[in-house]
Parts: structure tokens; sequence; C-alpha cells
């Protein structure tokens, strides 16, 4: 039998009311900027990505505002930014160097001279790790580290830079710069940057910046011109909520538009510092 709670529950259904709203649940992953590749007239390291960092099913509430600050990325030879959600952080990404060890960062940079190291990850100290090591050097400069695969170790060619990681939009961020070959072997100097905007180091020529807006590192090179392409990428973050909703952008912050997926939506913070509210 049905009681009377049941069929005014029948009755509220149909009478054109508006459903109330799901829990604001976001998930979201914060990327720290990517460093620069290093550059130098011998072997060259590639930038370490910037920190990656996921968060799942976080409760929080609609019209409160939530700081964001999105790292910028790391010129030639520097490490990038920070950046941040709430309460979370991811750490910049470590400078790929030349003539020099590779710099510490969320993932390490790749070193620009023989028997040299790469810099070491996770400098925030986070569980899970937000990233890994840069790769050593022999000859050709190290790969910058990447947040799931370390870079690789320069040889008679640069270290190939690491692998990043995957997030629930099936992008791929935070992957490390390739490293640059030295000048006896500029035709086997090339390097691949790692998957998730890592840029591609260079023998004889330029390296090539990190994808904007992946926390990637840039490529090493043996050029001392045109800096600016081999940045890294600056950093990002990316926001899944449900669909009701909508994400506005207080002043200094520059989000993307809303894409529905589903139940969910994705936006996604792409440059500067500020607030963030949902409604």
């Amino acid at each position: 039998m049905v009681g009377p709670s049941s069929f005014g529950y029948q009755v509220s259904g149909f009478g054109g009311g508006s459903a109330p709203k799901p829990d604001l649940v976001v998930s979201y992953l914060v990327v720290g900027g990517g460093a620069g590749g290093g550059y130098s007239n011998d072997a060259a390291g590639g930038g370490g990505a910037g920190g990656y960092r996921t968060f799942a099913d976080q409760a929080l509430d609609a019209g409160t505002a939530y700081s964001v600050v999105v790292g910028a990325a790391g010129s030639a030879g520097n490490n990038g930014n920070n950046s941040t959600f709430h309460n979370n952080s991811s750490s910049y990404g470590g400078a790929g160097r030349g003539n020099s060890n590779g710099n510490n960062g969320g993932s390490g940079g790749g070193p620009g001279w023989q028997g040299q190291t790469g810099g070491s990850g996770n400098v925030g100290g986070y569980s899970p790790a937000e990233g890994t090591a840069g790769g050593n050097l022999y000859y050709a400069g190290g790969g910058g580290g990447g947040a799931s695969q370390a870079g690789g170790h320069g040889g008679t060619a640069g270290g190939y830079g690491g692998a990043g990681s995957q997030w629930l939009d099936g992008n791929y961020y935070a992957g490390g710069g390739g490293g640059g070959g030295d000048h006896n072997r500029n035709s086997g100097g090339h390097a691949s940057g790692g998957q998730g905007g890592g840029g591609a180091g260079q023998g004889g020529g330029q390296g090539s910046a990190g994808s904007t807006n992946t926390g990637g590192g840039g490529g090493g090179s043996r050029s001392h011109n045109s800096k600016a392409n081999f940045a890294g990428g600056s950093g990002v973050i990316g926001l899944k909520y449900p669909k009701e909703y909508t994400l506005t952008a207080g002043a200094g912050v520059t989000i993307s538009s809303e894409t529905v997926d589903g139940d969910s939506k994705y936006a996604y913070c792409t440059a500067g510092s500020g607030n963030v509210s949902w409604s």
C-alpha cells in the first residue's frame, strides 16, 4: 500500500518545481609551473615538470570564495612557480641547467655537465609524491623529471623527459623536458619531451618550450639565442564538479569556458591569482 508520504512525493515530482542541486563535490588537479630547460655551449639539461597533485571528491560550499594561484612557467635555466587551490599546493619545476647539477623541484631538472646529477623531485614532501628526479649526465644533458617517470640519463644523445600523468579529463600533465646534446654529438643530440607537455631538447639548435597550462618542462639547448624558446609550460588548476553549478572567477584569475561531460562540468584556471566560487 502506498502511504501518504509516498503520494506526496509523487505529487511534488509532477508539480514542475525545481529539483534541488546536488552537493557541491569537486575533484581537482593542481599542477605547478614547469621549469625552463638549461642552455650551454656544451650539454644542457631539460627542465623539470611542475608538481602534479590530485584531490578527489572534496565537499566544498557554493558561494564561498576559494583561493587560486596558477604557477607561472620558469624562463630558460630557471625554476617554475608554485600553484595552489584552496589549501593545497604543488611545487615549482626544478630548472634544467648548463654546466651544473639540475635544480630540485616538484620534478627535478636535468644537469648539463659530465658526471653531474639531476635534481630531486617532490620538494614539497607530499604523499603520494608530486614528481620525480631529473636524469644524470654522462655526455649529453639529462632529461627533466615528469610526474610519473624520472628523466632519462644523457648519453650520446640527451636524456628523454620523464612522462607526466593522466587526469580525469583524459589529458596528460607535467611531462619533463628533454635534454640537449653536447657539442661533439650534435647529430645525436635530440631528446623527446615527456608526455604531458614536456618540450624537446636539441643538440645543435633551440630547445622547445613546455606546453602552456600543462606544467611541462622546457627542453635543454646548446644555443644561447632566443631563450624564450625553451621556457617551461605554465601550471594549471583543473576542476570537475556537478553540471548544475556555474564557476565564476574573481579579479585576477583567468578561467576557461565550462565543458559539460555527462553529469559533470570541467573548467580550468589558466592564469593569475585570486579567488573563484560556484553558484
